[in-house]
């Protein structure tokens, strides 16, 4: 060890200790994010109870804050959006119609946006963008554990009347198809860099993703199959088709092989996508009602809002520290932003939003190396899929629900490896010019080359093709 170096900066240079804080801050984030994910799965909630997942997030709290990480990603513009949506949220209590309600869960939705966004941008600031999604793996080990073992419970399987939908381990197929687009990151992450990887690495990859999209089909999950498919769509989209296409058509090949042998698969794959449709086909009946409740609910949140968390119409709460119990399903995130904070909250969430995905795209098109282009597209569609999503489920205003504190790590993953493209693109050349510096290059060596053989020529004699002296 370098003894002129203070003492207080040693273990910054010292491999062995940056390798051990990495490891903790894996550790610790993805356990925080298995809690809140696993708090409602068959077992593993009796360990990961609602007093684990605070305990966990208070432990990453200070260690964040030790490392002075708490805010970390929420500079620039967009971080100005996300403080002014913050603080509007903490702003709502004042005039909340159930402030005992709205004051505890402002806190802690302020909390996990903060904490989980500095986990991930600290995260990528010590490991680096290629291993920026490594991050979720134990949201995926989470994913196929619920997936695969809960296949051997009777409860695991729910008859609608019309087709049999699957849950694993998850007490609904809902939870389990927002469990797949949490293990979509890393998953996907895994395919994209086996492009260059052994047989053996590639196979893993593929056999990964299959086995959560098949998952993700018995779920019978509809909000969850879509946020999936916009997801890859986005993918192949930023880094092309390709391999990607090959792949595509054998799994086309594959799938036309087993409708084929199992035709009554065509049937329930028309009965999932019509699931609770009733003798109109309305695609969207089940969620009527919950919709039409909540548009009343936001036409009464006017302007300001009810209050962080208030349902138009329940007045009572009986205190705790869950919310869980009050109120009613809400079912579009937009509608109860509208409820909850007003439109003038509405604004402030389609403004971060927006900021988000815009910081995004512009990283990926900016993105020099195929590998960052691929994370930046996997996290850009991962997190359009969630608010696609989020329509549907309306976890957006629930900062305890499985999704929230992933799309805000994810957010913070993603803050920083655009941050990384920002830095490197105003260190180089643009591509234009590079190109046009290339073309430059290549034409003034064509005429070298012609000068050169030219001269060559006149030296020759033409008779006897000796050299004149």
């Amino acid at each position: 060890m370098n003894l002129s170096v203070p003492i207080r900066d040693r273990g910054r240079l010292d491999p062995k200790n940056s390798l051990r804080r990495q490891q903790l801050l894996l550790i610790l984030t993805g356990l925080t994010l298995v809690a809140f994910a696993a708090v409602d799965v068959r077992y593993l909630g009796a360990i990961f109870n609602d007093s684990m997942r605070w305990l966990l997030l208070a432990l990453l709290l200070v260690v964040l804050l030790i490392r002075g990480a708490i805010g970390s990603g929420t500079g620039g513009v967009l971080g100005a959006l996300i403080a002014a949506y913050c603080i509007w949220v903490l702003s709502s209590v004042s005039w909340s119609l159930v402030p005992a309600l709205s004051l505890p869960k402002a806190i802690v939705a302020v909390l996990v946006i903060f904490v989980f966004t500095g986990a991930g941008f600290e995260w990528v600031r010590r490991v680096g963008e290629r291993h920026a999604l490594t991050l979720f793996a134990p949201l995926s080990a989470l994913a196929l554990l619920v997936a695969l073992v809960g296949s051997s419970l009777p409860e695991a399987t729910i008859d609608t009347g019309s087709v049999v939908i699957y849950s694993g381990l998850a007490y609904n197929p809902n939870l389990l198809g927002i469990l797949i687009i949490m293990a979509l990151p890393w998953a996907m992450s895994t395919y994209d860099a086996s492009r260059q990887g052994k047989m053996r690495k590639r196979l893993f990859s593929y056999l990964l993703l299959a086995t959560l999209l098949a998952a993700l089909f018995f779920t019978g999950a509809r909000a969850s199959i879509l946020a999936v498919a916009l997801a890859i769509a986005t993918y192949v989209l930023c880094v092309g088709f390709g391999r990607n296409m090959t792949i595509a058509a054998v799994g086309v090949l594959v799938a036309s092989a087993v409708l084929t042998a199992f035709p009554g698969m065509i049937g329930s794959l028309w009965e999932i996508m019509q699931k609770g449709a009733g003798e109109g086909g309305d695609i969207f009946l089940s969620r009527r009602e919950t919709w039409g409740q909540s548009l009343a609910g936001a036409e009464q949140g006017g302007w300001f809002g009810l209050g962080y968390g208030v349902s138009a119409g329940h007045a009572n709460f009986e205190g705790g520290f869950t919310a869980a119990g009050y109120g009613r399903e809400k079912g579009n995130s937009a509608l109860a932003v509208i409820e909850e904070l007003g439109v003038v909250g509405f604004a402030l969430y389609l403004s971060m939003l927006a900021g988000v995905l815009r910081t995004l795209i512009s990283a990926a098109l900016r993105a020099q190396s195929r590998e960052a282009r691929g994370s930046l597209a996997i996290a850009a569609g991962t997190i359009l899929g969630l608010i696609a999503n989020s329509q549907f489920e309306a976890w957006w205003t629930a900062p305890g629900a499985p999704a929230s504190p992933f799309f805000w790590t994810l957010v913070g993953v993603s803050i920083r490896m655009a941050e990384t493209q920002k830095r490197n693109s105003s260190q180089r050349p643009p591509v234009s010019s590079t190109a046009a510096e290339i073309s430059r290059r290549r034409r003034l060596h064509a005429r070298l080359r012609q000068k050169a053989w030219e001269r060559k020529i006149k030296n020759v004699s033409p008779s006897s093709g000796v050299r004149r002296r």
